[in-house]
């Protein structure tokens, strides 16, 4: 796993970080809360914070704070690492958002354990919200043609006039129709319908792609596919 380190004593900064690679991990590690929440948000794939309850800049319950606000895929497992044992400030730390705690001085098993858990914890959040995606997807996909459906038709328009409501920035819709549809579809049925429907959306999202931004959109609404660009 990647394991940040926030600890303002370098000693105990050193032996924790040559324990985690000793175990397999890689370990970035730092002075103060702000230089780890600088690495925190310019690195990617963070699984385990471990930081000192007490730091100068941004302390241990800020930081915690601000891991958890950022969110995202897999959100980091946060353990703090502390000589501060009163039940007050436990509950504290659990209250801003840490999954557990070390104390120091540190025993190497402790934090076996800790990694142990933090690893079944963040490989769980990573599949919820890979899940989650998943859904967020399906849920604006057109399942015969694979364009976007209606809803995702509306949100990118919406969020089109938003845009240009806010920057001035002009955009362009585009509406195809298949004619004669109707006709087909009683002639030929339903099945050779939706074929055409799938040939007709890949051959029109294919040729605009090319013709259009990256961040233009296609979407089917009806029996129409719609191509909206910024």
């Amino acid at each position: 796993m990647r394991v940040l380190v926030a600890e303002d004593e370098a000693v105990p900064r050193t032996i924790l970080k040559a324990a985690l690679e000793k175990l397999g991990h890689e370990c970035l590690a730092a002075e103060d809360g702000r230089r780890v929440w600088e690495f925190f948000e310019k690195t990617q794939g963070i699984d385990v914070v471990i930081s000192d309850r007490l730091m100068p800049g941004i302390d241990g319950l800020e930081l915690c704070r601000r891991v958890r606000t950022a969110g995202g895929e897999g959100c980091a497992y946060f353990v703090f690492l502390t000589s501060l044992g009163e039940k007050e400030h436990l509950l504290e730390g659990m209250e801003a958002g840490a999954d557990d705690y070390l104390s120091k001085p540190l025993d190497l098993d402790e934090l076996r354990a800790r990694l142990i858990s933090a690893a079944r914890v963040t490989g769980l959040r990573r599949r919820l919200g890979e899940q989650k995606r998943q859904l967020f997807e399906q849920a604006r996909k057109d399942p015969l043609t694979g364009l976007g459906n209606r809803l995702a038709l509306h949100e990118d328009l919406e969020a089109l006039a938003a845009r240009e409501r806010r920057y001035g920035r002009s955009y362009c819709a585009a509406l195809y129709d298949v004619d004669h549809f109707k006709a087909l579809n009683d002639c030929h049925g339903h099945l050779a319908g939706d074929e055409v429907l799938r040939a007709v959306a890949g051959a029109s999202a294919g040729r605009l792609r090319g013709a259009t931004r990256p961040t233009a959109t296609a979407a089917r609404s009806s029996s129409s596919s719609c191509r909206s660009r910024p």
